[in-house]
């Protein structure tokens, strides 16, 4: 993978911070809640949801524990979810609630983009379904969405994806280039982070045109991505 590359950070030895949240989705799954991470687009939330599933028999200090990454968007109802989970199983689609009663450990189910449109409709049901799995112990529940849902029967313990500060943006470099590799100097560092407002999305790209001109006399970067547009 290049590094800085646009889209979900899927190589994991790449992802780098984030440990605020992290502790706290942790915090809520050993609590038994359904925990919901929110975020505006590009925020990181599919990198962070990527990163809990592989991370997770460390996170939770359990081995053998089986976990699984489910993008909402491939998804156009909730029929093929029941099916997709009961195949991550082995079971069959009528089965797989009543086998978790023989998994030694609770697996954890990651549900990416759950507010994803076509399913508006009817993913309450399928919350409905799985919250007695969550609060009986036999299964850990995460989620993303853009925002929180205004109306909904799930409990939900939300956590919120907080910009990107200066320490996460050295630990972003660090990950990214190794320890060998070039450092933001100390004006490059303050511009990336006051003109992205800690947008990751915008940060990569500054990130990427940063390392494309390295080392190459008299490219400027910041004039090549001063045309990115920020919001708030």
């Amino acid at each position: 993978m290049d590094v800085f590359a646009p889209g979900m950070v899927r190589d994991h030895a790449r992802f780098a911070g984030r440990w605020s949240e992290i502790q706290h989705i942790c915090n809520a799954i050993d609590r038994r809640s359904p925990a919901l991470v929110i975020g505006a687009r590009q925020s990181g939330r599919s990198s962070l949801a990527y990163h809990v599933v592989h991370a997770a028999p460390a996170l939770f200090d359990q081995p053998t524990m089986q976990s699984y990454y489910i993008d909402m968007r491939d998804c156009p109802d909730i029929e093929p979810l029941r099916h997709t989970i009961a195949a991550a199983f082995q079971q069959h689609p009528t089965r797989w609630q009543a086998h978790l009663a023989d998994v030694a450990v609770a697996p954890l189910l990651v549900f990416d983009n759950c507010d994803a449109p076509q399913l508006a409709d009817t993913i309450d049901v399928w919350w409905q379904e799985v919250l007695p799995l969550v609060r009986d112990g036999r299964l850990r529940l995460l989620a993303t969405a853009v925002s929180a849902p205004t109306i909904t029967l799930m409990p939900w313990r939300t956590i919120t994806m907080h910009r990107v500060d200066g320490a996460m943006l050295d630990d972003i470099v660090s990950a990214q280039l190794g320890d060998e590799g070039p450092r933001l100097s100390r004006p490059d560092h303050t511009w990336m982070l006051q003109h992205s407002r800690g947008h990751i999305g915008v940060l990569m790209a500054y990130l990427r045109a940063w390392k494309q001109a390295h080392g190459v006399p008299g490219r400027d970067w910041r004039a090549q991505v001063a045309q990115i547009p920020v919001t708030d």
